[in-house]
């Protein structure tokens, strides 16, 4: 056992202890998780005032003292969070300018030319040119033309055009002798708060990031697992090829040489997961959204590494030990290459139906059961206790019979030279004793 764990630590030294790793999985992330939240603490959106006078050419006569009301912010109502929302989704930040602009008002479009060379010469910030129809709610045709210089702020016009649709509105309510306030609160779509239910009371829920909470554990297990099971597939490989597997061999056996390769590499798999997996619950603490995550998916999610890493490792530790270098590997690695990318075809059917017959037939194929089962017990309808109880069962059956297959094949393959074996001659080293 001693040996074993020598064997360990020297492919967790190896591995995680270099630069590389150590900037790549550790320092890259936590720089970026740390200049996110101090981006979001030191940098603020710039609130910028406009001023300048905006002519407004209105043969009806109605939107010039609507406008009027709307540009001053004593007297209109502030945007509502859709308004802004809707703003921001369009790449603007209309509602973090404010405006204080003078009207000037004018009823013959015949000025529009006149108007547009103040422009120009920047006596005006811009014309407002009103069609007739504007104030007919049924017309669909029914605009505004606003004429700005070519320098003008993105963000600057989408404020002024955002206020000039709220004047449009409010001239079409006076019109009908309508009140504009109480006519908006009527029109505003209440929020919905969703709360779960629980065996020991309520907790809010964010729906929208319920749903991607199955897909980012699997993720999480999914990268972690492989990224493991990839070292222990090079390391194997260069040691080989390096001739350094002979001197190992010569002071440990062959299984103890696989067990500690495996057992280094499954604690570097153990520090990723954990350096991300803390990152994100510290994300979700910071943002106040910590309740969306269970204590017991914490525990599934280390349970399922092990049985992932464990079924990834035996796949990976095989083919390293079957062949020489890198390129002989791949015609070996593409059918488990092929094998681990189901569960990237199964997210969407699984997260979707977690108790389905897709989801639940899977959840009993290993080396799928790992990454299909924690997509279930993340789901907002986890699996029934029943089939995770029988789940578990066949995910660490299937790991154990994969890993004493690859110990076979291990043992086998490690001081073969030459050729590399073909799929089929690495199921006859099974049979050897």
């Amino acid at each position: 056992m001693w040996k074993v764990m020598i064997v360990a630590w020297r492919e967790f030294k190896h591995t995680a202890l270099t630069k590389a790793f150590i900037f790549g999985t550790i320092f890259f992330p936590l720089i970026i998780w740390g200049g996110m939240i101090v981006g979001s603490i030191v940098v603020r959106p710039s609130e910028t005032t406009v001023s300048g006078t905006l002519a407004i050419i209105d043969p009806s006569g109605l939107i010039y003292p609507a406008a009027g009301i709307e540009f001053d912010p004593d007297q209109a109502e502030r945007p509502t969070l859709g308004e802004l929302v809707g703003e921001a989704g369009r790449g603007t930040f209309g509602g973090m300018v404010h405006l204080e602009m003078t009207l000037e008002a004018h009823h013959d479009p015949e000025r529009l030319g006149q108007l547009q060379d103040r422009v120009r010469q920047g006596e005006l910030y811009g014309v407002v040119s009103v069609d007739a129809d504007v104030l007919n709610p049924r017309q669909h045709h029914d605009r505004m033309t606003l004429y700005v210089e070519p320098s003008a702020n993105p963000d600057h016009i989408s404020a002024i055009q955002r206020t000039l649709q709220r004047a449009a509105v409010r001239a079409r309510a006076m019109q009908q002798d309508l009140d504009v306030a109480e006519m908006r609160a009527m029109l505003s779509e209440p929020r919905i708060a969703t709360r779960r239910l629980t065996d020991v009371g309520e907790a809010a829920a964010g729906v929208e990031l319920q749903k991607m909470l199955p897909i980012a554990f699997m993720v999480l297990l999914w990268i972690c697992a492989f990224a493991s099971g990839n070292y222990l597939l090079t390391t194997t490989i260069e040691e080989k090829s390096n001739r350094v597997m002979e001197v190992l061999l010569s002071a440990i056996s062959p299984m103890q040489l696989m067990a500690g390769k495996v057992i280094g590499q499954c604690v570097v798999g153990l520090l990723t997961i954990s350096v991300y997996g803390a990152l994100g619950i510290g994300a979700l603490f910071y943002f106040s959204m910590e309740n969306i995550i269970n204590p017991v998916e914490i525990i599934y999610l280390i349970v399922y590494f092990f049985m992932a890493y464990l079924m990834v490792a035996a796949m990976m530790a095989s083919i390293g030990s079957a062949v020489s270098d890198l390129q002989e590997a791949h015609a070996l690695i593409t059918p488990a290459m092929l094998l681990l990318m189901v569960p990237w075809i199964l997210f969407i059917p699984v997260s979707q139906n977690p108790n389905g017959t897709i989801a639940t037939v899977t959840s009993f194929i290993p080396p799928l059961t790992p990454f299909v089962m924690i997509m279930r017990v993340t789901a907002s309808e986890p699996a029934p206790f029943v089939q995770i109880l029988a789940t578990m069962v066949v995910g660490w059956g299937g790991a154990i019979v994969m890993m004493w297959l690859c110990a076979r094949i291990f043992r086998v393959g490690v001081l073969m030279t030459g050729k590399p074996p073909s799929p089929l001659e690495l199921l006859r080293w099974l049979r050897y004793s």
